[in-house]
């Protein structure tokens, strides 16, 4: 297992374990020239706190804003609420922070060399601008403030089964194991 794997799970571990809470995880990639238009939404990362559907609608909603605001300053975007699939991507750190933490995930490709509408520097910096405004507007939405209170009872439970878990193990001398720190998030 790659070091910077544990380093980056013993981070968020010590974060949450310290009374800290992830309200969303954010995923961008990069696609090549003609996958796809400047931005899209690739997947939807299914949410352990909400039912599917409640998910579908609020990646549907938070996406549609952020499209319409990107397309409003000439910005190419897909359907907002079309994606290439969705469920869990345990495999990607957005997913595993979001099935662990209970974080709304939002996932995005990003392509600045699409050939109808290539990108500049600064044109990324302006997409990323208007997606930190977008998140922010989410997370102070009553949306928003529902799922961190969801997400705060979540983590309650699940510092308290962590809790219950350290103190009843027997405890190696150099402490959390691998398999602690990445798939129970401990």
């Amino acid at each position: 297992m790659p070091p910077e794997v544990l380093a980056y799970s013993r981070y968020f571990s010590d974060y949450i374990a310290a009374g800290g809470a992830l309200d969303l995880v954010l995923t961008l990639h990069n696609v090549e020239a003609n996958e796809s238009k400047n931005v899209i939404c690739p997947f939807i990362n299914v949410n352990p706190l909400t039912p599917v559907d409640a998910d579908l609608k609020t990646i549907a909603t938070f996406n549609g804003a952020f499209f319409q605001q990107l397309r409003r300053v000439g910005f190419l975007t897909d359907d907002p609420t079309r994606s290439w699939a969705h469920g869990v991507m345990l495999f990607r750190l957005f997913g595993k922070l979001s099935d662990q933490y209970g974080a709304q995930a939002f996932s995005f490709e990003v392509n600045d060399r699409y050939p109808a509408s290539r990108l500049s520097h600064t044109q990324l910096q302006e997409i990323g601008t208007i997606l930190a405004g977008q998140c922010y507007v989410w997370c102070v939405s009553e949306e928003g403030r529902q799922r961190h209170h969801q997400i705060t009872q979540h983590l309650t439970q699940f510092r308290q089964r962590r809790q219950i878990y350290l103190d009843t193990r027997q405890i190696r001398p150099d402490g959390r194991t691998p398999h602690e720190l990445v798939s129970l998030g401990y």
